[in-house]
């Protein structure tokens, strides 16, 4: 990729953050609340089937990442796996016997999910101005999106 074209990639992404703002403070204002935080951790802990509701948030931030990708890329491969051992899983009562392996992979895709959005959110915020964004912010952002990934997650 030539500089020229990381640049153009990079000014499409901050200008996708700029535009989805409102949206993306949505979603990060409502996993901020404090019981939302505190009941991962503390789900895990008590082996709380509920942990299992939290692929509906972590789904919700892709949904809102996707609209982020620059024009002809998707999610990278390794973001990609990450969501997709992430989510789809249905609570079953075995899970208990080896609870770590069967949750750690949602809270592993919430986390990446969750630190992704924050990132998109900082582009902007660090600048003080509506308008711009961070280009350190973006560059931490560009290896999320693959000219030759794709959007879905399998």
């Amino acid at each position: 990729m030539k500089p020229s074209d990381q640049y153009d990639i990079a000014h499409m992404i901050g200008n996708k953050i700029i535009s989805e703002l409102p949206r993306l403070r949505q979603i990060w204002m409502e996993l901020n609340r404090p019981p939302i935080q505190f009941n991962l951790i503390s789900n895990f802990y008590r082996h709380e089937s509920e942990l299992y509701g939290f692929q509906k948030f972590t789904l919700q931030i892709v949904a809102t990442l996707r609209s982020l990708a620059p024009e002809g890329h998707g999610f990278s491969n390794d973001f990609r796996e990450v969501i997709r051992c992430g989510t789809g899983h249905e609570f079953r009562p075995e899970d208990n016997e080896h609870w770590p392996q069967h949750v750690g992979p949602i809270i592993h895709a919430f986390f990446h999910a969750r630190c992704l959005l924050d990132i998109a959110i900082q582009c902007v915020d660090l600048t003080g101005l509506p308008t711009e964004f961070s280009f350190l912010g973006v560059a931490m952002l560009m290896p999320l999106f693959d000219p030759r990934g794709s959007l879905d997650i399998p």
